[in-house]
């Protein structure tokens, strides 16, 4: 079986999806990449059949500056190449603009390469109270990039035992 083709991996390292495609990266502890699975119906998978024979044996680095021509691409932009980008930065992390973090002044940004704030992480966890910092992550991204947030996470991980303690007490 082939490690490029059209079908929905078992785990993946990243996913991106628009308009009924979606793309799934996996890389291995050293970056490379081991598979790309794409999924979705229309005149593109050509586009992504290409994007796939391209990227075969690439890594992190070399992904992110892969230029190569995928052919015509029906639509206003290359929909497999902007795919790619996106899970490149869902895999290693964003540094949002200013303009796409949340206007929430009332919550602290906790993880700046993902736009997570402290009050997702405790709501989530209100959520999934049997959560450790590993399934925090994998379930808000929250920790995944520089990881320089996640010394914040005993902190939140406090703030929630208070909450729930508070609330064992209202009871």
């Amino acid at each position: 079986m082939p490690l490029f083709n059209q079908e929905k991996p078992l785990f993946h390292s990243a996913m991106a999806s628009h308009n009924g495609f979606k793309l799934y990266l996996d890389f291995d502890k050293r970056d490379r990449l081991k598979g790309l699975f794409y999924e979705g119906q229309g005149a593109l998978l050509e586009s992504f059949e290409a994007l796939a024979k391209a990227s075969e044996g690439t890594n992190f680095q070399e992904l992110q500056s892969l230029k190569f021509d995928l052919g015509t691409s029906p639509g206003f932009f290359n929909l497999p190449l902007y795919l790619l980008k996106k899970s490149l930065e869902t895999y290693r992390g964003k540094v949002p603009a200013l303009y796409e973090l949340k206007n929430e002044p009332e919550s602290e940004l906790l993880c700046r390469c993902f736009g997570i704030y402290k009050e997702e992480l405790l709501e989530t966890l209100d959520k999934n109270p049997e959560f450790g910092n590993k399934e925090l992550t994998n379930a808000t991204k929250a920790g995944a990039g520089c990881t320089s947030c996640l010394v914040n996470f005993q902190e939140v991980f406090a703030e929630f035992k208070s909450r729930q303690a508070r609330a064992l007490l209202e009871q």
